[in-house]
């Protein structure tokens, strides 16, 4: 999986992965879940933050009502539009889990990856499409489901 492709389906896709799904975590049969990677959602943190009072983080699970997924859709889509205006992204805009390049041994901090993300127009440019597809689809959830749920693998 690319770091910002959006995966729909079921099942875990291997490495540190978000699912998002309809439904609460206690109901069976969630009927739609989309799959990112840790650092597509390093994007989308912030707003849950914001938007969710009781949110476990994103290695746990927790179950967000459907008025802080509005204000997240919005949130996402207010960031891909400052994306397509050319306007750099800055560490408020993402929350890095640091991690190390596995070519070289170095470690990525927050810094270094918004650095080199600013710097690759063709990375900015499916960063702004993983956002408006994420928002999409949770403006599209909403009208089968009144709650989702965040689960970190």
């Amino acid at each position: 999986m690319e770091p910002f492709d959006l995966v729909e389906g079921s099942g875990w896709r291997g490495g540190m992965t978000v699912q998002i799904s309809e439904g609460l975590d206690t109901e069976t049969g969630q009927s739609r879940s989309i799959y990112l990677t840790d650092e597509a959602y390093c994007f989308i943190e912030p707003a849950i933050e914001r938007y969710v009072r009781k949110y476990s983080g994103r290695w746990a699970v927790t179950e967000v009502p459907s008025e802080a997924w509005r204000a997240t859709a919005r949130a996402l889509r207010k960031l891909a539009a400052s994306i397509n205006q050319g306007q750099p992204l800055s560490s408020a805009d993402y929350i890095w889990v640091h991690t190390v390049d596995l070519e070289t041994g170095s470690e990525i901090d927050a810094e270094r990856f918004g650095r080199e993300l600013n710097a690759d127009p063709i990375r900015l440019a499916k960063l702004r499409d993983l956002l408006m597809s994420v928002a999409g689809w949770i403006e599209d959830s909403l009208q089968n489901c009144q709650w989702m749920t965040i689960s970190g693998y």
